[in-house]
């Protein structure tokens, strides 16, 4: 059986992924019932024509059981002359088409899947429970506080105390997209030399670059530094000292701020730091080969040294931590009946007591019943699951799906009904290729921000009454009529309503604050946010006057700095386009260059400062007064075209993701 059904136009949002194009369901209406007296008829509405859906319709499949059953041969058997043609494969499933609007793949594939609830096989360690102990702080009830002891825990109630995050996941959605996967270590192979000869650039560089990080940044106590610092201010034998008078002495009122110099006689630290180095690719060892003694006249033996001596001190910690307790001792000793045995000989030195060695025995069998204990559990816990009911959006029952992009239709198998959707990536339009936003040469209070997604091309219209716009091809040249997949003839100041009228139409150039984890399509780099935000309110202030453009340095400078293009809009001529480097510190006009990197991943620009530097810039309003005196003047003083400018950057962050 094929069914063609339409859907209806809505959205849900996910991290990665968006469901678009509506959700479809099979829809019917049921026959009324008819009651047949002797002369008449009569055909009950009682329902009202209501729609129904079969979310529950399962096709029946146990494997060949049924291909060979019957039903399945006579169904071959009565329509094997007719035009209906089913594959044996074909039989048990169903064949579902969908209709789906217009361009809606056109630059993306959707992926199938269903809204179901079904039982899932649930481990116990990935269940979730937070611990709430009543405090005096809290506002809740001791009485509530109990029923939840008593009865069962929901995530839902307002017992649970919520997350000062308003962007963070359910704990649902945790339990769904997370996974246990371990990554590889990447082993970094070095060549080794020796150590005892004239070293080169590079062997010098690698010692520099993969020691130096294995070695604690201080071996000494504060109190070594103190004496060092007095030994160093000794006077010499030959010079002479003043004798204090009683009268210049003066005696100091205690102060009760903290003094790092009184803190001198604690340790450093108690937990060994060091930063997070790659592990290093040795030399293994052969079956039959005999391990030999560690040279340390090698850089790798020197590495290895390093590297134990590192482990060691990793390791004390947690032997000092493993150490009993003198309250356990106590209660240890109760249990095995003993006495303390406080006799000392004559010799001065403490024999070994009885207590310590049966102490020590105890903790040994406890150590190899926590062992047992653990192995056992591990044995057990694959096996100790739990079936819970699981609402979620799933692939794992359709198959065969594939898609026409000429008529816009669906086509795939699955061996049950109910509410199907299509999932689309979210972020398919990023990063942005080019921008520049500019004021209109035929309309002065109008502004034009163009941007060039990584499919097509949008202009936004942008006055006092709100945005207006249409969305075309990429194209090099001119076009006299383009292609139009979306347009908004009239102003819109409603930017909810926008976003939804891109959204749903799979151009989605709005960015959630997790979007960097889910762009594929290039490279880009996240901008410091205050000083993007910054920038954005100086672009719109001064958006009748200049012109700002993307610069294709910017995507390759660090976080704290901005690259971006400007020129005067009037100016028709190259001679007033300049290149900015905006920092959160000052802000400079530059000539920029990118030099050779010892690392792969590290991109190292250089930047040149021009003539046009000639004082210090603290912001980019500054530097543009000091291009036009009277920016100032000519500013944009309109509120409401500054708001919807302003306001329009924020939303598409074009400093960040081009």
């Amino acid at each position: 059986m094929r069914y063609i059904t339409q859907g209806i136009w809505t959205c849900s949002h996910s991290r990665e992924r968006i469901m678009l194009g509506g959700i479809y369901a099979i829809m019917f209406v049921r026959r009324p019932e008819q009651t047949q007296f002797e002369k008449f008829n009569i055909v009950l509405h009682e329902d009202g024509r209501v729609l129904h859906t079969m979310p529950e319709m399962k096709a029946e499949i146990e494997g060949e059981q049924i291909r060979n059953s019957n039903i399945a041969r006579r169904t071959r058997e009565t329509y094997r002359g007719t035009k209906i043609k089913l594959e044996d494969d074909e039989l048990p499933y169903f064949i579902v088409t969908l209709q789906l609007p217009k361009d809606l793949c056109k630059w993306s594939e959707p992926v199938l899947c269903h809204f179901l609830t079904e039982q899932e096989i649930i481990s116990p360690d990935s269940i979730r429970e937070s611990v709430w102990l009543p405090t005096m702080q809290s506002t809740i009830r001791h009485s509530e506080y109990n029923e939840r002891l008593d009865g069962t825990f929901n995530l839902g109630s307002r017992v649970s105390v919520d997350s000062a995050n308003i962007f963070r996941p359910t704990i649902r959605s945790f339990l769904r997209q997370s996974k246990v996967d371990v990554a590889q270590p990447n082993e970094v192979p070095l060549e080794d030399f020796q150590l005892d000869k004239e070293l080169s650039h590079l062997e010098t560089r690698n010692l520099e670059r993969y020691c130096v990080p294995r070695i604690i940044s201080s071996f000494k106590f504060p109190a070594d530094f103190g004496d060092d610092k007095r030994e160093g201010g000794r006077p010499g034998l030959k010079a002479l000292l003043k004798r204090q008078e009683v009268e210049e002495v003066v005696t100091q009122v205690k102060k009760l701020d903290f003094n790092y110099d009184a803190q001198a006689v604690n340790p450093e630290r108690m937990f060994p730091h060091f930063p997070t180095v790659d592990p290093m690719q040795y030399p293994t060892l052969a079956d039959d080969q005999e391990p030999q003694p560690l040279n340390v006249a090698t850089a790798l033996g020197l590495l290895r040294t390093f590297d134990s001596i590192k482990t060691k001190y990793k390791e004390k910690p947690v032997e000092l931590l493993s150490q009993p307790d003198e309250q356990d001792k106590k209660s240890k000793i109760k249990k095995l009946g003993l006495k303390e045995d406080d006799e000392v000989p004559e010799g001065g030195k403490r024999k070994p007591s009885k207590i310590n060695e049966k102490l020590r025995a105890s903790v040994r069998m406890e150590k190899l019943e926590r062992g047992s204990g653990s192995s056992d559990k591990s044995k057990t816990g694959t096996d100790s699951t739990i079936e819970q009911d699981v609402t979620h959006w799933t692939t794992k029952y359709i198959k065969d799906a594939t898609l026409d992009k000429e008529t816009s239709r669906i086509t795939f198998k699955t061996d049950r009904l109910g509410y199907l959707g299509l999932a689309f990536k979210r972020y398919e339009h990023f990063p942005f290729r080019e921008w520049s936003l500019q004021p209109n040469e035929e309309n002065p209070d109008e502004i034009i921000l163009s941007v060039d997604t990584f499919h097509v091309r949008i202009f936004f219209y942008i006055t006092s009454k709100g945005v207006r716009g249409y969305v075309t091809d990429l194209t090099k040249g001119y076009t006299a009529k383009p292609v139009k997949y979306l347009e908004i003839l009239e102003p819109i100041s409603d930017f909810r309503q926008m976003r939804q009228m891109f959204v749903s139409k799979n151009i989605n150039i709005f960015a959630e604050n997790d979007a960097s984890f889910y762009i594929d399509n290039g490279y880009f780099s996240m901008k410091h946010v205050a000083l993007e935000l910054h920038t954005y309110s100086i672009m719109a202030l001064h958006c009748k006057l200049m012109k700002f453009y993307r610069s294709n340095w910017n995507r390759l400078a660090s976080r704290r700095d901005i690259i971006m293009g400007m020129k005067i809009a009037k100016d028709n001529s190259d001679y007033s386009e300049v290149t900015m480097r905006i920092t959160p510190e000052k802000t400079t006009f530059v000539q920029i260059s990118e030099n050779c990197s010892d690392k792969v991943n590290v991109i190292v620009l250089t930047y040149n400062e021009t003539w046009r530097n000639i004082s210090n810039f603290t912001d980019l309003h500054q530097a543009i007064n000091s291009m036009v005196p009277n920016a100032t003047e000519v500013r944009n003083k309109d509120s409401i075209l500054l708001h919807y400018v302003m306001r329009m950057l924020k939303e598409i962050r074009l400093l960040s993701f081009s």
